[in-house]
């Protein structure tokens, strides 16, 4: 069962489940992204488990910049959870990884392998962009590792995600 926007509700409807079915064997499940990464969207405004914080972004290279405002981004539909809204720019850096800190925009349209930011500012062909997502279960879903930051960006691990 799902329930990262509602994980009270999913654990009442297994409790009712197990009363009344309880000679059947079951095995409560609840693989709800939310408890580990949440969200910078959706869940976030939803959710009733206090204290979550967004904690998983998508990094993309700015492959364009077609008008003034407009950026094209390298990650789309097969690398970034859109089911629950568009990403939303998180940070930007230039290609030697200083920070950005004017740079904004908003995600308007998204295709197979692309994101276009409008409203942009500050953005440059081979900056870096950190994405925060919404609905982090469809992330684990496309990417077969996740690798763990610390505070400071620095790698510190690999989750290997596995759905059967």
């Amino acid at each position: 069962m799902g329930g990262s926007a509602f994980p009270d509700r999913v654990v009442h409807t297994l409790a009712e489940a197990a009363r009344d079915f309880g000679d059947l064997p079951m095995v409560p499940a609840l693989p709800s992204g939310c408890y580990v990464t949440h969200d910078h969207g959706t869940y976030a405004h939803v959710s009733r488990v206090p204290g979550l914080r967004p904690a998983l972004t998508v990094r993309a290279v700015v492959l364009s910049t077609p008008e003034p405002g407009r950026a094209v981004v390298g990650a789309g539909k097969r690398e970034l959870p859109y089911d629950a809204g568009l990403p939303v720019l998180i940070a930007g850096r230039d290609p030697h990884g200083t920070p950005r800190p004017a740079a904004t925009a908003t995600a308007d349209q998204i295709y197979d392998h692309h994101l276009v930011l409008t409203d942009g500012r500050d953005l440059h062909v081979g900056d870096e962009v950190d994405l925060g997502i919404s609905h982090p279960c469809s992330a684990f879903d496309r990417w077969p590792d996740i690798t763990v930051v610390d505070g400071q960006g620095h790698p510190r691990d690999v989750w290997h995600p596995q759905f059967r």
